[in-house]
């Protein structure tokens, strides 16, 4: 059966009470980005070890880090160990809807920029968005053709993943900007 346990007993320093952060794990480690407090955005980045119950703020670097922002989304890509986060919302310097893409490297926490701005004709960019829910899936060689791009998808096909020659990508569905809510799908391969 299902049990909810709350953890009373957690080591370490713990983040700051917060809501639309993300929420991802690897292994026995959980690891949380952003999210706001109801006056500050936040950017900073903790892991939490489920096996301890210790909570870990980690200092990420490089050049190009996400601004702080909440209702973003974000998702693990295994194969490369790493931590894809797209758009949210941050009121720094201004109210906007975020439409940047970041990965970070968890083997050395290192952020990176994507280039959202290189698309090809054939393909179009999800624009600003926030709430828009996101995961993993994997493009095989027989439906993928096309690399660092994103795919607006309107209908679906099986994918065959009986063959080794298979990429991870992210699909974006859904989220709302500052005038409607959208109900569009995007796939961002890499």
């Amino acid at each position: 059966s299902f049990t909810w346990i709350q953890v009373a007993e957690m080591t370490g320093s713990t983040p700051y009470k917060r809501f639309g952060n993300s929420f991802n794990i690897v292994d026995e480690t959980i690891y949380m980005f952003g999210g706001l407090d109801g006056q500050n955005v936040y950017n900073d980045f903790w892991s939490f070890d489920v096996k301890t119950n210790c909570w870990t703020e980690i200092i990420t670097s490089g050049d190009y880090k996400p601004s702080e922002r909440s209702g973003h989304t974000a998702v693990v890509l295994n194969e490369m160990n790493k931590l894809l986060v797209f758009g949210g919302f941050t009121v720094n310097p201004c109210p906007s809807i975020l439409e940047d893409m970041f990965i970070l490297d968890l083997a050395n926490f290192k952020w990176e920029a994507v280039d959202t701005t290189t698309i090809s004709s054939k393909s179009t960019h999800p624009g600003p968005r926030l709430d828009c829910s996101c995961c993993k899936i994997t493009l095989t060689k027989e439906n993928n053709n096309k690399l660092k791009d994103f795919l607006k998808i309107d209908s679906t096909k099986k994918i065959n993943d009986s063959d080794n020659n298979h990429t991870e990508c992210l699909l974006i569905f859904g989220g709302m900007d500052f005038s409607s809510m959208l109900n569009d799908v995007y796939i961002k391969t890499f």
